[in-house]
């Protein structure tokens, strides 16, 4: 017999969920109101829960992220622990964590 309650989202933590509503309304007026895709993206990850996913957007699309500062310092103190990108010690320490 098939288990047919709710599945419940994990709790996410505050300081996430207020970083992307944050990032939502910083990056809506850039672009001439087009905004910026990958801090959406980002926001978006933030939002469910994935805060690694969130994390490797901000290492990809860094290159795009640094062009706007005040996108970007919401990122680095929110996400990276003040680090400035590319986040190569949250990276390395990253990696260490999840080898195998």
């Amino acid at each position: 017999m098939e288990n047919l309650e709710p599945k419940l989202e994990p709790k996410i933590e505050q300081k996430y969920l207020d970083l992307a509503n944050k990032l939502e309304e910083l990056q809506a007026g850039k672009n001439n109101g087009m905004g910026v895709r990958c801090v959406r993206n980002i926001a978006a990850k933030l939002r469910v829960g994935n805060i690694d996913d969130a994390r490797f957007i901000c290492i990809n699309e860094g290159d795009k992220i640094i062009n706007y500062p005040d996108i970007s310092e919401p990122i680095r103190e929110g996400l990276f622990d003040g680090e400035s990108y590319p986040y190569t010690k949250w990276y390395r320490n990253w990696l260490e964590k999840n080898k195998k």
